[in-house]
């Protein structure tokens, strides 16, 4: 019995090592930088996950000491991260290079893909269902490779191998599990310090942190900071809930307007920001005047509901190139603003251009 149990073990570290140092460092660039949820990223790192298992295949489980079913531990951990698409062409990935050397092996893979993708274990991340699935698999495959392992007086090994597999693979899910919820919970937090609590709008900080990589893929685009006209006079006239209820529904007007390149954001108080993926000022000023337009032929209620106003906004705007720094920009789009105020409001004002920084 050790003589079997200390070649698992160790064929066992090997195999965590593998996937660890191979599969962490693209799946956490890809979660880091909001990429989980693109087709291409799924399809390209489940048949990275397919490669790797194949890799552990062919070095470390030809032996008769070998944990077969750690070889999914690649494929397990991108289905938890990247759901059914890396699942699907992992397991083609890895089935392919099996399918015609080990009928026991490929029996308990196809029975794994096929009750992973019946049971969704990429949702909820429940340790029972995960541990139902790979139990079922083993029990499956060793059921109907039975005369075969006992003609070859491997029965009892395999059966060995098999709830060791159980056992490895159940204790790595649960890491892994614990692992992308500690980083979902951290991008939980990070989303709820970028968004406005009343608007559900990106606040300052989204803002900013929208503008810098607006500037990575960008020569050019604008700025423009929006405010609500006498929005004082609204809470004082008609009270606080009504002047939240307003900037709620000028948020959406506004939203409801755009192209779905620009991005708005609630910047404080009554103002907006929204950042235009214009080339020219021709196309800024168009779309601010139709968002002027459309708050100012809305007809507004107050929170009780009995009483009907008319409001408009004024902006003012200012372009943003590559090499301007936001707080620039920002400040130059704010003094437009103070012009349109100073003008009559209801209008759009153009900033100075910044100052270039030598990169």
């Amino acid at each position: 019995m050790n003589n079997d149990v200390l070649p698992m073990i160790t064929s066992s570290i090997h195999i965590i090592s593998v996937v660890y140092f191979a599969l962490s460092i693209p799946s956490l660039y890809l979660m880091a930088h909001k990429k989980v949820d693109s087709r291409a990223c799924q399809i390209a790192i489940g048949i990275f996950s397919g490669l790797i298992a194949n890799y552990i295949y062919k070095n470390t489980l030809l032996s008769s000491d070998a944990l077969l079913g750690l070889t999914l531990c690649p494929i397990v951990l991108v289905s938890l991260i990247f759901g059914p698409y890396a699942l699907f062409f992992g397991g083609l990935v890895h089935l392919l290079r099996v399918v015609n050397n080990s009928p026991h092996y490929t029996l308990f893979l196809l029975s794994f893909i096929a009750l992973s993708f019946i049971s969704e274990i990429w949702k909820g991340r429940k340790y029972t269902k995960f541990l139902l699935v790979i139990a079922v698999s083993d029990v499956f495959s060793i059921l109907l490779n039975w005369q075969f392992l006992h003609e070859r007086e491997i029965l009892n090994s395999s059966i060995i191998r098999a709830l060791f597999s159980i056992f490895f693979l159940s204790l790595l899910y649960v890491f892994f599990a614990k692992i992308i919820q500690i980083f979902l919970n951290i991008k939980v937090l990070e989303k709820r310090a970028q968004t406005d609590q009343l608007t559900g709008l990106p606040n300052r900080f989204g803002i900013i942190d929208h503008i810098n990589h607006m500037k990575i893929g960008r020569e050019r685009f604008y700025l423009s900071l929006i405010d609500v006209d006498f929005f004082k006079t609204v809470n004082d006239t008609y009270g606080h809930l009504t002047g939240d209820k307003i900037l709620v529904e000028i948020a959406t007007l506004i939203g409801d307007n755009i192209r779905g390149s620009d991005y708005l954001g609630r910047f404080g108080g009554e103002e907006f920001m929204l950042i235009i993926d214009a080339p020219d000022m021709k196309t800024a000023e168009s779309t601010l005047e139709r968002l002027l337009s459309t708050v100012r032929s809305n007809e507004f209620i107050n929170f009780e509901g009995d009483r009907t106003f008319r409001l408009t906004i004024s902006a003012g705007v200012a372009l943003c190139e590559k090499t301007c720094m936001p707080d620039t920009v920002i400040n130059s789009a704010d003094a437009a603003l103070y012009k349109a105020k100073e003008g009559g409001r209801n209008r759009v004002e153009f900033g100075v251009s910044c100052y270039p920084v030598n990169l």
